[in-house]
């Protein structure tokens, strides 16, 4: 299994919920751009290329001069309508001095699937914009409609890698009830909906070095319980560049942390998760096909 992970202290994030104070830039003949908001929580960029140079269309976001040194990761997961020849995903930091691009330096990228790219942002720079592009290449099309789309942009202090587990669990349950009739032989069952699918991962504390866990002994993860106040979710993964490779692959909130010291003098900690999404379990597509599959967040 590989090591997982989570990420903690949010600099900027968009959850990709809200399109307004979105700047739109366009370049060469690009037309019928749209920018939409898919299922509560996706970005959807996109327009018609022309077969002209240099068509695409960029949104640009201010950002409250965030320092890179303090927030100097990135996590930010994506994919594309079209697998190549068509608009690519590319995004862009804008510093007060120069910028970076975090995705698609070289070239638009292409992946029908979704994709998450993480990385490090430029030291010593104040983030002053984020940009979100769909750009088209190579110059080729002419009258294709296609399109980006954008689940989160996330810029945090840093992602916190388990030294050592035992297992990972995740928990699907609905939430049905009876209710009882007086006098009615038999109950009135009824579906009330279901909880969010609940994580749970466990490992012993002793096993890795101490600093692994951070300075106090488990400070990282006792600071991702305590900023739960302040964001809104973490993004765990259990590893591996693709979805493919992954078994759990999704934001979350974090429920509980617990310690306890057994028998043999080992000291073990459980974390409780939640998976997060704005939209529901249960929205489909168009063609009848859950939304929830289409995010790909579990692997099993």
């Amino acid at each position: 299994m590989t090591a997982p992970s989570i990420t903690y202290g949010h600099g900027y994030l968009t959850d990709c919920d809200d399109v307004t104070d979105w700047t739109e830039t366009t370049g060469g003949s690009i037309g019928g751009t749209v920018f939409a908001c898919d299922h509560g929580d996706i970005f959807r960029l996109g327009g018609t290329c022309t077969d002209a140079a240099d068509e695409y269309v960029y949104r640009e976001y201010n950002l409250d001069n965030i320092s890179s040194n303090v927030y100097s990761k990135y996590v930010l997961r994506w994919k594309t309508l079209n697998a190549a020849d068509a608009l690519g995903a590319r995004v862009k930091l804008i510093f007060t001095s120069g910028s970076q691009w975090i995705l698609g330096e070289s070239a638009p990228q292409f992946e029908t699937t979704w994709q998450v790219k993480t990385g490090t942002i430029d030291p010593d720079k104040t983030i002053d914009k984020i940009q979100l592009w769909a750009d088209d290449y190579p110059d080729s099309e002419d009258g294709a409609t296609s399109a980006v789309y954008y689940d989160f942009v996330l810029l945090h202090k840093g992602t916190f890698t388990f030294p050592f587990i035992d297992d990972i669990s995740v928990d699907f349950e609905n939430r049905i009830v009876d209710i009882v009739i007086p006098g009615r032989p038999g109950d009135i069952t009824q579906y009330l909906g279901a909880p969010s699918p609940s994580i749970k991962v466990t490992g012993k504390i002793d096993i890795g070095a101490s600093s692994d866990w951070g300075t106090p002994i488990l400070e990282y993860l006792y600071r991702i319980w305590q900023e739960a106040h302040k964001d809104p979710w973490q993004w765990f993964s259990t590893g591996g560049l693709s979805d493919s490779d992954r078994i759990i692959n999704c934001k979350v909130t974090l429920r509980r942390l617990s310690f306890v010291e057994n028998k043999e003098a080992t000291r073990e900690w459980t974390l409780e998760l939640t998976h997060f999404s704005l939209s529901g379990g249960d929205v489909e597509h168009g063609d009848g096909t859950l939304v929830w599959g289409d995010l790909q967040w579990l692997g099993i």
